[in-house]
């Protein structure tokens, strides 16, 4: 598991049950801890491994960026990626430059979000299309 779901310095990984995620958890704290990399910040939506995690007195953050989406893990729910100060046009004319600075604001390496940014990056596309016919 380490292999797939060791991102940098995050584990990112999930379970069936609730009994195969408190296993887990001591297996990789063990693994971690051998190999002089102890593991500090811990972050579930299990409240079986939140009150594992209490017992042994290790701090849990109820909300965390996970990949750079920011999770609520009381609510179980992602936030949103978008830098929404850059996609405010504030009476100055729509370019080019201002739709790519809008679409590059967007850090979505799990394409939840490509829905939305699909939309830009097609006019981009059709534009540098149409830019390339007439050099």
């Amino acid at each position: 598991m380490i292999d797939k779901h060791l991102y940098m310095d995050d584990f990112l990984a999930s379970t069936e049950t609730e009994t195969h995620i408190t296993m887990l958890y001591h297996e990789f704290k063990d693994l971690m801890t051998l190999m002089k990399l102890p593991m500090e910040k811990w972050a579930t939506n299990s409240l079986k491994l939140k009150d594992v995690i209490q017992t042994n007195k290790e701090f849990h953050k109820s909300t965390t960026a996970v990949l750079g989406i920011d999770w609520d893990t009381n609510d179980d729910t992602l936030g949103n990626a978008f830098k929404t100060s850059f996609c405010v046009a504030g009476g100055k004319p729509l370019t080019k430059r201002w739709l790519l600075r809008c679409i590059a604001s967007c850090y979505d390496p799990l394409g939840l979000f490509s829905p939305f940014t699909i939309i830009g990056k097609n006019l981009i596309s059709r534009y540098m299309d149409s830019w390339y016919q007439v050099g």
